[in-house]
């Protein structure tokens, strides 16, 4: 893994206000209109470094218990508090189907949180060479994660219709199958999120990623499935990616626009593989990547305000 040098922290400037002559001097009434006119202040910036060493989860949750194996939602909360049911994004990790961990999305989650988001990084099981697991193990898990998220919005403290599913790599194809309806066998097609962010996304399966799953390739291709009800998607994704080839990305991008859908594709000029996971991309690569995300988002009109990661680069992308 890179080591990333720390940045320092920049910090929000404070409100300059103006003394109003004109009001009585009693502290309770200043204060109480001082919330009532001034701007809220901004959070402070967050460097990618400090992301990279934040708290650990808040909580982790059991979403599923198969075959022997207990699955663990790993959630991160914001730290405002509120009544109102807060946003969320259901985050699944790469690996080819066959190996890493929630863990690598840990940096994102905790910016997520950041923003007033509910980020709930999701463990599935790895595919194994001999086939069991398999692919469509793991992606009965992630549709078993978005499931319970929902039946459990209340508890959890998130709205079940401001969900997002966030995905890189081989977890951007899980991701988006959720969102696609790329999922065999189940019967009728759940409700899909309110929008996908896709890292790097495997959605060909008819590729040369085919041979990883099971039967027809084309029942678990989200590029293949793609139609008016797949929710607004934004896809990320590097032109020197020389595992998933970004033509992938350029292909779902412009069939969901075909279809009426939503759909913006960020292109990275010099960025690889795996260019939003920290110690794998740079961090200026992993600064754009989240706030390509934020800006997402809050085009949905789930978080408000600027991204606060800082800039990586003098142009602030």
């Amino acid at each position: 893994m890179r080591a990333h040098a720390r940045r320092p922290r920049r910090l929000a400037a404070p409100f300059a206000g103006r003394p109003d002559a004109g009001s009585p001097a009693v502290p309770g009434t200043l204060l109480l209109l001082a919330a009532m006119v001034l701007p809220a202040r901004p959070a402070p910036a967050v460097s990618v470094a400090e992301l990279e060493a934040g708290r650990p989860p808040d909580e982790r949750v059991v979403y599923r218990r198969v075959a022997g194996e207990t699955l663990r939602l790993h959630v991160f909360r914001p730290r405002r508090g509120g009544d109102a049911a807060a946003p969320a994004v259901l985050l699944f990790h790469g690996g080819g189907w066959r190996q890493g961990a929630p863990s690598l999305l840990f940096p994102h989650a905790r910016y997520l949180a950041r923003r007033g988001v509910v980020a709930s990084c999701a463990q599935y099981r790895l595919a194994e060479t001999d086939g069991a697991p398999s692919l469509l193990d793991g992606l009965d898990d992630a549709r078993a994660a978005l499931a319970h998220l929902r039946a459990h919005a209340e508890k959890l403290g998130i709205a079940p219709g401001k969900l997002v599913v966030l995905g890189d790599s081989a977890g951007g194809h899980l991701a988006a199958c959720l969102g696609t309806g790329a999922l065999p066998g189940r019967g009728e097609r759940p409700e899909p999120p309110a929008g996908m962010i896709l890292y790097n996304p495997i959605v060909d399966m008819t590729s040369e990623w085919g041979g990883r799953a099971p039967g027809d390739p084309r029942r678990v291709s989200p590029l293949h499935h793609v139609d008016g009800a797949t929710p607004p998607t934004l896809l990320v994704h590097g032109r020197r990616d020389g595992v998933v080839g970004i033509e992938q990305a350029r292909a779902f991008a412009r069939r969901l626009r075909e279809a009426g859908g939503r759909a913006r594709l960020a292109e990275l000029p010099a960025a690889g593989h795996a260019f939003a996971i920290p110690g794998y991309g740079e961090a200026a690569e992993v600064a754009r990547a989240l706030r390509e995300a934020d800006r997402f988002l809050r085009s949905l009109g789930l978080v408000s305000g600027e991204p606060t990661i800082e800039a990586a680069s003098s142009d602030g992308t």
